[in-house]
């Protein structure tokens, strides 16, 4: 059946919380009309359907948790997946929480796009248009090794979500207790996650796969091909870099410029090609141009620890904070390191490392044709997504 694509611990290789329910493994039904949508149900039942709509899942006494997914409208595929893997984990909650889902979603651009998007809300009752752009216009957002410095002039598209996402949960769902934030590129063991949370309640909690203090300046992360601390330095290298940092701070310490300058001209003594000094000054500026955006907009040589994106939790308290300042904090920095600067503006948040395996990846093929599906007009819950999401779920190519 293709062979498991999920680093997680489970009887199935597709679905995040073990076995697909035997509905989701039946064979391909008709499709069904529902407000003037039609759309293939795949292997839902009638009675699977209503199960994946209703919410909450369960409405026992316990912690009340929102889950909180970012999305883009041309993500369809991806989204259909999420739905049918929060519908395999829901017999496995604790019956004493709750849990409800929403997606929040940009604005569809478009008409066709609007009307895709109605018909999606129409049909599953789980979309949250928040406005704001649906993707960032900058080609590459904040990928590659210089994600991290990157500062964008308009507003982060996925920041922008997460902090109205927190807004409209305090005016929609106000008795909530903690929300769990998910990309829809990732997907999470939610009981296991729900046991995280029960096994450090707290209000301030921040829960997630945290990162260290991350260093904003050029190089400071380049390990072995920076300098080693005894190694005797091109003694013009060491004059430029010496230069270079004195008379233009930020962005860029003595050790990155060393690094910028080794990876430019590492000098006829290594091997390599031999700069004039014009060359060399021209280089590491450029390469402290990099960063100097990041140290300009945060005014800081290093970020305070951050949950990865993927998927984090919060407590009340924190989540209350995001939403009640949404307008104030900053949002046009890579959207990671953006929550470490929100929630440093906090006095004793309770931090808890998660471990890896609670996460999974999508199978290939719903990530795949999630883009594909998404993009075609008016195809917002098309037959043929639907069928390229349960391929998925079947082990098919996909």
């Amino acid at each position: 059946r293709g062979g498991s694509r999920v680093p997680v611990h489970t009887t199935s290789p597709h679905f995040p919380c073990g076995h697909a329910p035997a509905r989701a493994r039946a064979q391909r039904v008709p499709t069904f009309a529902r407000t003037g949508v039609r759309m293939s149900v795949s292997s839902l039942t009638l009675g699977a359907l209503l199960l994946l709509l209703q919410q909450p899942w369960q409405t026992a006494h316990g912690a009340r948790v929102q889950v909180m997914v970012t999305s883009e409208w041309d993500n369809l595929n991806l989204r259909l997946y999420l739905r049918k893997s929060f519908e395999s984990c829901a017999p496995r909650l604790p019956a004493e929480h709750s849990v409800e889902h929403h997606f929040f979603m940009g604005s569809p651009e478009g008409a066709q796009a609007e009307v895709a998007a109605a018909q999606e809300a129409q049909t599953f009752h789980d979309i949250v248009p928040l406005g704001g752009p649906d993707r960032d216009t900058s080609a590459s957002g904040f990928a590659g090794e210089q994600g991290i410095f990157k500062v964008l002039q308009e507003p982060v598209a996925r920041a922008v979500r997460i902090l109205r996402g927190m807004a409209w949960l305090l005016k929609e769902r106000a008795d909530f207790e903690y929300v769990v934030q998910l990309q829809d590129t990732s997907f999470v063991q939610l009981p296991r996650l729900l046991a995280q949370l029960d096994a450090h309640a707290h209000p301030l909690l921040a829960l997630g796969r945290l990162s260290a203090d991350t260093p904003l300046t050029y190089g400071a992360g380049a390990g072995d091909e920076g300098p080693c601390e005894t190694c005797e330095l091109d003694p013009v290298h060491e004059r430029v870099c010496i230069d270079r940092t004195r008379s233009v701070p930020g962005g860029m310490e003595f050790r990155g410029c060393i690094v910028a300058a080794l990876r430019c001209c590492p000098g006829a003594a290594a091997g390599g090609r031999s700069c004039s000094v014009e060359e060399l000054k021209e280089c590491v500026s450029t390469a402290q141009s990099t960063a100097y955006p990041a140290a300009v907009y945060f005014g800081t040589t290093v970020a305070p620890r951050w949950p990865h994106g993927a998927a984090w939790a919060l407590g009340r308290g924190v989540a209350g904070f995001l939403g009640e300042n949404a307008l104030d904090l900053k949002i046009r920095g890579m959207p990671d390191i953006l929550m470490g600067f929100w929630l440093a503006g906090m006095e004793d948040v309770h931090f808890v490392d998660l471990p890896a395996e609670l996460f999974a990846a999508p199978p290939v093929g719903a990530a795949g044709a999630g883009a594909a599906a998404g993009a075609g007009a008016g195809a917002a819950v098309s037959a043929a997504a639907a069928a390229a999401v349960e391929d998925a779920f079947a082990g098919g190519d996909g």
